[in-house]
């Protein structure tokens, strides 16, 4: 079979995809070989979608199982090669410290103030690397903070990480990658249960313009912390885009012990898919004084929400808006920013959409100038769980199959195929799985670069540093891909 399979059609679908997207009777025995000959199961489509993604649509949860099973194998493999190829460069790159300020933002206009932001100190020494943060996640509508330490022993072949606040090392590559076939039942329920988002960071048409100062040619200059006069340049064409499906099948039935070992599931899967579970389960938070608590949500078309809060002791500010997609900054003001009794009596509300956009609910405490206010809450959407259209899931989402021509797909005749291949006998048309339709949200990004002649680190010599940072968490990613349009 050679490397045929990493290769990409006109499609860009890889032959993992194809056999997961077509409807043969033997796709089982197909997905197998190909993952027996070295098919990555995290590779992605042109839109964004894994393997895993496919699978679901087919609902063979022996391919999912397989699938699962095969990327947990293939994970520390493929992190080990990327250290070897890194490991090299690292040595070339100057010994050095730095910290590095990360904002997590959101195109939803007057929420990214809210944000968190994380600062990345990096040591480097030979071929060894260094770096500490403190934003590790985000799970039940909040940010979580802990103290990691990732370090890259080129010269040992360790890629660690150490949780200071725990006390424990974890070798990254050699982590144990053994699932029991209750792990795997519980898997195979989460993906069918939940709701999958997946990102793209586009950088491909990314173009640079030199910023001059008003009513002048003469390109712009500004003094940034030590650097004297570095060049103010403007980025544009980065794009980024956001694609969400709704849970596959709501009404799966889960494994028995589902309730003991939920966190475990969940916690390993995200490794191998983004999904948004839809938890029934209040999270906690402590609004500060002069501070906001923001939850923000996509919503599609019909879709509907439903909320509940309290707080402890005393009462907060409470309101809720909807910025409909392609509507500038016009927000509808779908309950009123008002002081609440939310802890007297538990408030509750619903909103539903009748057009795609985004909801922001606010919790505010700036009126207080020294009470912290103890939130507790729940959002969750209606129709996953408690609706009544969820009796007959079953009828709208049976596994659908279409026809698909061999001229549709290729775009040309069997006839204009050169006579080797012809002699391969290609079927005229196939049966393909139905893609189940998905909200896509995309927006270009301006940013800026300052660029000093002074700054002892290339941009081409500071990559590889961001391509180790890039592989600790799937929040930071971007950083790489920003990084890599700079340099070309």
């Amino acid at each position: 079979m050679g490397t045929c399979y990493r290769s990409e059609n006109v499609r860009g679908n890889r032959a993992l995809h194809l056999a997961l997207k077509f409807a043969h009777r033997n796709s089982t025995a197909i997905v197998k070989s190909l993952l027996d000959a070295g098919a990555r199961v995290r590779s992605r489509d042109t839109e964004g979608w894994k393997a895993i993604h496919h699978a679901l649509v087919s609902e063979n949860e022996e391919i999912m199982r397989l699938l699962i099973r095969r990327e947990k194998e293939q994970a520390p493999a493929l992190l080990q090669k990327k250290i070897d190829s890194i490991c090299p460069r690292l040595a070339e790159v100057p010994d050095f410290y730095c910290e590095m300020h990360i904002d997590v933002s959101t195109w939803v206009p007057g929420v990214s103030r809210w944000l968190p932001s994380d600062t990345v100190k990096i040591w480097k020494a030979a071929q060894d690397i260094r770096f500490d943060v403190t934003l590790v996640g985000y799970e039940n509508g909040k940010w979580n903070r802990g103290d990691l330490s990732f370090l890259l022993l080129g010269s040992d072949g360790k890629f660690l990480c150490l949780d200071n606040e725990a006390e424990t090392c974890t070798n990254l590559l050699k982590l144990d990658t053994e699932l029991t076939e209750l792990d795997l039942d519980e898997m195979v329920h989460f993906l069918m249960t939940t709701s999958i988002v997946t990102t793209d960071f586009d950088a491909s048409n990314v173009a640079f313009e030199k910023k001059c100062a008003w009513f002048s040619s003469t390109p712009m200059l500004q003094d940034i912390g030590c650097w004297k006069d570095t060049r103010v340049v403007d980025m544009i064409g980065v794009k980024a885009s956001l694609r969400y499906r709704k849970p596959h099948n709501p009404k799966h039935p889960p494994p028995k012990s589902i309730d003991e070992r939920q966190s475990t599931a969940c916690n390993a899967v995200s490794l191998l898919t983004e999904v948004t579970a839809a938890a029934d389960h209040y999270t906690e938070v402590v609004v500060d004084p002069k501070s906001n608590h923001v939850v923000s949500l996509e919503l599609a078309k019909g879709e509907e929400v439903v909320w509940k809060f309290s707080t402890e002791k005393r009462d907060i500010i409470f309101g809720v808006r909807f910025l409909q997609e392609n509507n500038g900054d016009e927000w509808d003001e779908i309950i009123p920013l008002q002081r609440t009794q939310a802890h007297l009596k538990e408030q509750s509300g619903s909103f539903k959409t009748a057009s795609i956009g985004t909801l922001v609910v606010t919790w505010d405490n700036s009126y207080s100038l020294i009470r912290p206010k103890r939130l507790r809450f729940v959002i969750s959407p209606v129709g996953e769980r408690d609706s009544p259209e969820i009796d007959d899931w079953d009828m709208k989402t049976k596994v659908k199959e279409e026809e698909m021509t061999f001229e549709d797909w290729f775009g040309l005749s069997i006839e204009s195929l050169p006579v080797s291949l012809r002699a391969l006998h290609p079927r005229r048309c196939i049966m393909v799985h139905t893609q189940p339709s998905c909200h896509k949200i995309t927006k270009l990004f301006p940013a800026t670069v300052y660029m000093s002649d002074q700054f002892p680190l290339s941009v081409s010599e500071f990559l590889p540093v961001i391509e180790v940072f890039s592989k600790t968490t799937r929040a930071f990613e971007s950083v790489q891909e920003f990084f890599s349009a700079v340099r070309c």
